[in-house]
């Protein structure tokens, strides 16, 4: 199963809330996870965003941030390209959706194309989980 993960899903592989067991189980079946080079920088502000609000310590932030960082290694990184970013423009009409929403929709779309098979999309965002929907996505969760 290939997987990928918005940065709402994303976070939630470091921060204990609702849904973060079905993401995490949802990674250990897959044979390949993806996301968008974007999301690195999306889930730093996330992190970065329950320290100053003291969701959680120094310790634990410092302890996501090395968790991250190890783990982004492993997760298979699509770029960004005119190309891309030509079709994410385009479903931010489409789909009503924000600019970095429609990256990660636009970098599912492509990831699907390339590998010949079905991607699992995972995320916790209603709007961006609506356009997926319309896209014909294995969704998960599969219903917000």
């Amino acid at each position: 199963m290939i997987v990928y993960l918005d940065t709402s899903a994303l976070v939630k592989v470091y921060v204990e809330e609702e849904g973060s067991d079905i993401v995490k189980e949802t990674i250990e079946k897959a044979s390949l996870v993806a996301t968008s080079i974007v999301a690195y920088a999306e889930a730093r502000a996330a992190l970065s965003r329950c320290l100053y609000e003291k969701i959680f310590s120094n310790d634990d932030y410092h302890r996501c941030i090395i968790d991250l960082k190890s783990d982004w290694e492993r997760y298979f990184k699509l770029n960004i390209s005119q190309s891309l970013i030509d079709l994410a423009g385009e479903l931010t009409q489409l789909c009503n959706i924000g600019g970095f929403d429609a990256i990660h929709l636009a970098s599912a779309i492509i990831l699907q194309q390339q590998a010949g098979s079905a991607v699992t999309f995972v995320c916790w965002d209603a709007r961006l989980w609506n356009a997926v929907n319309k896209e014909k996505f294995i969704m998960v969760p599969d219903r917000i």
